[in-house]
């Protein structure tokens, strides 16, 4: 162990420089002091708080020494998802990318109060993903009322970490999935795949959809060669404007949300694939009710792509009777 802290140590000083070094043991050293009084300073500032602006702009402001809650997120984006969250106050939540824990923040927020809030995260994961143990705390801070956050520092990917969710869940459904983990294109498809399944619910609704009928005729290459003329015509509706709030009132019918962060194309160290598996998602939009937020399609990256799941043909507004999780 102290081996691997050596040669940790000597890389990153060689790599990036001995200030760099530091700046990164003090980080390590001193922020954990911090928290207690972290902690202290949200929970007096933010129950003067009930809006979707104000909790946007306090995530983006707060700061303790250098300790804060920043989300990774562009701001009127973020703001557009939050109103539609504000209306449906979901009462349970998983978020696979907890990074910063900004968006955890936002989440719980506006959720339920008495939600049950997942988020997932790979420790030393690439995409930003990782934090600390020291911030565990913090975290959990971030809860209103009667709410639960639940933190799992684990790989999403792995079929532990579903029945880890699943137990946490009881027989509830997911009502808000947020997908911001692993962006590599294999990535953001095994979590969709994955955790999707929380979220989709039995009913004889036709426009109900599988996962897997995603992908079951044509592969993706072949789905984005095929309708490639068809995806420009849609960009070009709206080219270079804001793409926020258009229709957002048909989601209060849903009876679960999906969102897709970083479906802008951009650097892949930023996107990485997920621009890609948003474009077959959109080739399938004849049995999805999707929409995009996006502050302007020239932003090289960012985005959040939302699909709803809708209700049953039978089912009457305002029910909530979730049934029973079936185990994989």
């Amino acid at each position: 162990m102290v081996e691997s802290f050596l040669s940790k140590s000597l890389r990153i000083i060689k790599k990036e420089g001995l200030f760099s070094f530091l700046r990164i043991v003090s980080y390590h050293i001193i922020k954990p002091f911090l928290t207690p009084y972290a902690i202290y300073k949200l929970r007096r500032e933010i129950y003067k708080k009930n809006k979707s602006e104000d909790y946007v702009n306090f995530a983006f402001d707060f700061k303790v020494d250098g300790l804060n809650i920043v989300p990774y997120q562009i701001k009127e984006e973020i703001l557009e998802l939050l109103k539609i969250l504000e209306k449906l106050k979901p009462k349970t939540i998983l978020e696979i990318g907890t990074a910063n824990g900004g968006t955890l923040f936002l989440f719980s927020q506006i959720a339920d109060p008495d939600a049950i809030i997942i988020t997932i995260d790979l420790p030393g994961g690439k995409f930003g993903g990782g934090y600390p143990k020291w911030k565990v705390p913090l975290y959990k801070s971030f809860t209103r009322q009667n709410q639960k956050i639940h933190l799992i520092r684990a790989d999403s990917h792995n079929q532990e970490t579903l029945e880890r969710v699943q137990d946490i869940l009881e027989d509830r459904k997911v009502d808000f999935l947020f997908i911001d983990g692993d962006h590599t294109y294999e990535g953001v498809k095994k979590d969709f795949e994955m955790y999707s399944q929380l979220v989709e619910r039995e009913s004889n609704s036709h426009t109900l959809y599988s996962p897997s009928s995603l992908f079951s005729r044509l592969s993706g290459r072949e789905i984005l060669e095929r309708d490639k003329a068809e995806l420009q015509d849609k960009r070009n509706d709206f080219p270079g404007k804001p793409d926020m709030g258009r229709d957002w009132d048909s989601f209060q019918g849903s009876r679960g949300i999906i969102a897709f962060h970083d479906i802008v194309p951009g650097p892949f160290e930023n996107v990485g694939g997920v621009p890609k598996f948003w474009d077959e998602i959109k080739m399938k939009d004849n049995c999805l009710n999707l929409n995009e937020i996006i502050k302007d399609r020239t932003q090289g990256g960012y985005g959040i792509g939302v699909v709803k799941i809708p209700r049953g043909k039978n089912e009457p507004e305002g029910s909530n009777n979730n049934p029973k999780l079936e185990r994989s």
